[in-house]
C-alpha cells in the first residue's frame, strides 16, 4: 500500500502538464519511469518526474483544468485512483483497462474512499 501511495505522489505532478493527455494502463508498462515537459511534446531535456515501482503501472488523464489517476499492480486485484479535487484515494476491486475518462472525483462513483 505503501508503494502504491508513493506512487501515486509521484505521478500526481506528471499531471500538471497543461494540453491535455491520457494514458491508457498496461501492465507491460509496469515500473516505467515518467518525464514530464512544458512543451506538446517529448524532447531530450524533460525533467524526470518518477519511477514507478516493479510491477505498478498507471492510467492518467490530465486537461487544463485537472488531472485523474489509476495504479496497479500486474498480480494485484485493486485500483487506486484521485483526482486534483479530492484528497481522497479511492479504490475499486478490479483492474481498470482503460484511462480515467474525466479529471475531476465524479468518476469515482461506485468506488470505495479511503
Amino acid at each position: 500500500m505503501k508503494k502504491i501511495l508513493i506512487s501515486l505522489t509521484i505521478i500526481l505532478a506528471f499531471a500538471g502538464v497543461a494540453s491535455a493527455n491520457s494514458v491508457t494502463p498496461a501492465a507491460t508498462d509496469a515500473g516505467k519511469r515518467m518525464f514530464g515537459s512544458k512543451g506538446s511534446s517529448a524532447a531530450a531535456t524533460d525533467t524526470l518526474i518518477g519511477k514507478l515501482s516493479t510491477g505498478v503501472y498507471a492510467g492518467v488523464n490530465t486537461g487544463a483544468l485537472g488531472y485523474a489517476i489509476f495504479t496497479m499492480h500486474k498480480s494485484g486485484t485493486k485500483t487506486y485512483g484521485t483526482t486534483f479535487d479530492s484528497t481522497n484515494i479511492y479504490w475499486i476491486e478490479s483492474l481498470q483497462t482503460a484511462a480515467p475518462t474525466g479529471t475531476d472525483s465524479t468518476i469515482f462513483s461506485g468506488w470505495t474512499s479511503m
